[in-house]
C-alpha cells in the first residue's frame, strides 16, 4: 500500500514551500493522527490549517529523503529538511535531519504521521537571543560530557583530584556538570 502514496508524497514535501495543500485529501485519511515536536492533531483540516500558519514567513522549505524502511502498512523515512525563514537564523538558509513514522489505513492513505526531530536545533538555536543561550548551555553540556569521559579515564577521578586529593578540587575543574557519568 505504501509503495502507491509515497511517490506522491516525497513530491509534496520536496516542493513543501509551494505544494498545494488541497493535495493533502491525496495523501492523507481524514482520520489523521499528525504528531511532531509541537503538538499533536486530528484530521486534515487541523493539519491543512496547521502547514498554512507554518507557511506564514517562511520563503524557503524543501526535503531530501536520505532512507525509507518500507512495509506494508508502514514506514519510516529520514529526511534532511532546507528551511528560510523571515524570523530564524536571520532569514538564512539552514537545514536539520529527522525521522517520519507513517501508517497507512486500507485504502492505502496515510492515518498516522509521527515527526522526530530536534526542536531546538529548527528553533531555539535560530532565535537571536535564546539562539546564544541554547547554543551555550548545549556547548557546556559537551564539555561536561568530555569532562565526564576523561574522568572515566582515570579509574572515575580526574588526575587533578588524584594529586589534590577530592577535598581539594578549584572551581575552576570541576564545573558541577554530570553528563551521564552518574555523579553530580
Amino acid at each position: 500500500m505504501s509503495s502507491l502514496i509515497l511517490p506522491r508524497l516525497k513530491e509534496f514535501y520536496r516542493n513543501y514551500h509551494s505544494a498545494d495543500l488541497q493535495c493533502l485529501n491525496e495523501l492523507y485519511s481524514e482520520q489523521l493522527e499528525f504528531i511532531d515536536p509541537l503538538l499533536a492533531l486530528n484530521g486534515i483540516a487541523q493539519l491543512r490549517s496547521y502547514f498554512e500558519h507554518g507557511r506564514e514567513g517562511l520563503s524557503y522549505c524543501s526535503f531530501d529523503f536520505l532512507h525509507c524502511d518500507e512495509g506494508q502498512a508502514c514506514c519510516t523515512i529520514q529526511w534532511r529538511m532546507h528551511v528560510s525563514h523571515r524570523r530564524l537564523n536571520s532569514a538564512k538558509r539552514f537545514s536539520i535531519e529527522g525521522v517520519s513514522v507513517l501508517r497507512f489505513d486500507d485504502t492505502g492513505l496515510i492515518c498516522y504521521h509521527r515527526d522526530y526531530y530536534d526542536l531546538g536545533e529548527l528553533f531555539y538555536e535560530r532565535i537571536a537571543v535564546i539562539g546564544a543561550v541554547v547554543r551555550a548551555l548545549k556547548k557546556r553540556i559537551v564539555t561536561g560530557a568530555e569532562h565526564g569521559a576523561d574522568t572515566a579515564e582515570h579509574g572515575g577521578t580526574k588526575q587533578a583530584d588524584v594529586e589534590s586529593g577530592p577535598d581539594k578540587r578549584s572551581p575552576a575543574t570541576d564545573t558541577g556538570i554530570s553528563a551521564g557519568t552518574g555523579a553530580p
